[in-house]
């Protein structure tokens, strides 16, 4: 289900995914409906206003997209990033940089026939997905809002999400070879666990 071509597309998608802050840029997962059988993932690139964007997707909520289609390119050059298998590796089949956004409601989704996929995403399974990224997103919302130095790190380390992160202190983490810290793994799920 992989795009490859550019292209200007309007497509109804399901944000299930915390969106992902960039100095100038929100990227975001999302769930693509009706584009393919089944629905299909594709990271939403969207213009940044802050830290407060308003053009980041509220979990759990359905929305009509225009955009412009881009596809994963990959590298022939040794040694450089490989934007096309990163993109494999994650389950994200295109990129695409966001126009215009409208909210839908529950009757106009299921009027455009996606009352099965609905229907899917109350299960307890989708549900309790949904509920951990919006702890992740309330765990964010309170550490921006504190007076700490260092926001950014502590948000990372305790979570795994590097939106409060300077571009600076991430390239020093990468520089030093310690990103792995920022990653969810065993110590953030034990945290979480206390």
């Amino acid at each position: 289900f992989r795009e490859t071509q550019p292209q200007q597309v309007e497509v109804v998608v399901y944000a299930d995914r915390l969106s992902e802050f960039k100095e100038e840029t929100v990227q975001q997962k999302v769930q693509v409906l009706g584009r393919h059988t089944k629905p299909v993932q594709w990271l939403l690139l969207m213009k940044s206003f802050g830290y407060r964007s308003p053009s980041s997707l509220q979990l759990g909520q359905y929305y009509r997209i225009q955009g412009r289609l881009k596809p994963a390119h990959s590298y022939a050059t040794s040694g450089a990033f490989d934007q096309e298998k990163w993109w494999l590796q994650q389950n994200v089949m295109a990129g695409l940089r966001v126009a215009m956004i409208q909210p839908l409601t529950v009757e106009q989704v299921a009027a455009l026939g996606f009352s099965a996929h609905q229907r899917q995403q109350q299960g307890w399974w989708m549900q309790f997905r949904l509920q951990i990224e919006q702890l992740r997103y309330g765990y964010r919302e309170f550490i921006q809002h504190q007076p700490l130095v260092q926001k950014g790190l502590l948000l990372g380390m305790l979570t795994g999400d590097r939106s409060l992160l300077s571009a600076h202190t991430e390239a020093q983490f990468q520089r030093l070879g310690i990103s792995h810290l920022l990653a969810i793994s065993g110590p953030h799920v034990l945290i979480f666990a206390l």
